[in-house]
């Protein structure tokens, strides 16, 4: 099919690389949607934006990572290439989670969630070491080259038996049980190995599985609309047939793209959009 508009070109799922089961007992499923923003089509720079999820019958981990084109201008271009950076860390972060929440000895809580956090940023660090020696020359590391390919934001969500948690570093759209999480404190700030400061990732919230109704992590290429009413509803959306794996691009079409577009023309998004969304298959009370 020949696309005439930009704001018709779909949405594509996206779950990442890693083994997941697409049926659980988990009483929830997860959809994962991306989308190159038209701004990066135009100037030729690829989706910087990465999903990765894992899903199994002890644990559900997902992460959303958006690769930076902007900030500290002089060392991070117009055309880097961080969605390098989004694809390796998001793989590092939700191998780390789910290897941990499946070790029997491993309790969340809010002191193992934070002894979590700085696990994985050593696993990050680890996972660069040896490709430093590529960006170095004559022992000194190119840093416009290590900008450029190592930053990224973050934000990710683990839901083991009986707990979850939900941690970033960076801007983007969080919401729980229909209530958003400010990131206006991290607004321009961003992940990288080499040069971001040790406890760089923000527990921004974690409670009782049981309360958890719906979670949404989306890049801010999904800023424009996500006050919409449509998006809103399909966010908070309970009573599935099935739990797992869904294709969340049909729904995303029909409810927010296609409604939205035959009362207001567009030509959003600018930037790549990308998100993951958790439903829980039947409602409760919208308490975390």
């Amino acid at each position: 099919m020949r696309i005439q508009h930009w704001e018709k070109a779909p949405f594509k799922n996206d779950f990442g690389d890693l083994r997941f089961t697409e049926k659980t007992t988990h009483p929830f499923t997860v959809g994962a949607i991306t989308r190159q923003g038209f701004g990066h089509a135009q100037v030729g720079l690829n989706n910087q934006d990465t999903l990765n999820v894992y899903f199994d019958d002890k644990v559900i981990v997902g992460v959303v990572c958006d690769g930076c084109t902007s900030g500290e201008a002089s060392l991070i271009s117009d055309f880097s290439r961080n969605e390098f950076a989004a694809v390796l860390f998001s793989r590092v972060i939700v191998s780390t989670v789910a290897r941990k929440l499946t070790t029997r000895k491993y309790r969340l809580g809010e002191l193992g969630m934070l002894r979590l956090l700085s696990e994985i940023e050593k696993q990050l660090s680890k996972s660069i070491n040896p490709l430093l020696r590529v960006f170095s020359t004559q022992g000194r590391s190119d840093a416009s080259a290590l900008r450029n390919l190592f930053s990224t934001t973050v934000m990710c969500f683990a839901v083991a038996e009986k707990e979850f948690m939900i941690f970033s570093c960076g801007d983007g759209q969080i919401q729980i049980n229909n209530k958003d999480i400010d990131l206006s404190d991290q607004d321009g700030e961003y992940y990288n190995p080499l040069y971001s400061q040790a406890g760089v990732f923000t527990l921004n919230a974690f409670g009782d599985v049981a309360n958890l109704n719906s979670l949404c992590l989306a890049t801010d290429g999904f800023s424009p609309v996500w006050d919409r009413l449509e998006l809103q509803n399909m966010i908070n959306k309970h009573r599935f047939p099935v739990n797992g794996i869904v294709d969340l691009t049909k729904e995303f079409h029909k409810t927010v793209l296609n409604e939205w577009g035959a009362t207001k023309p567009f030509n959003w998004p600018s930037d790549d959009a990308s998100m993951i969304l958790l439903r829980r298959n039947s409602k409760q009370d919208d308490t975390v």
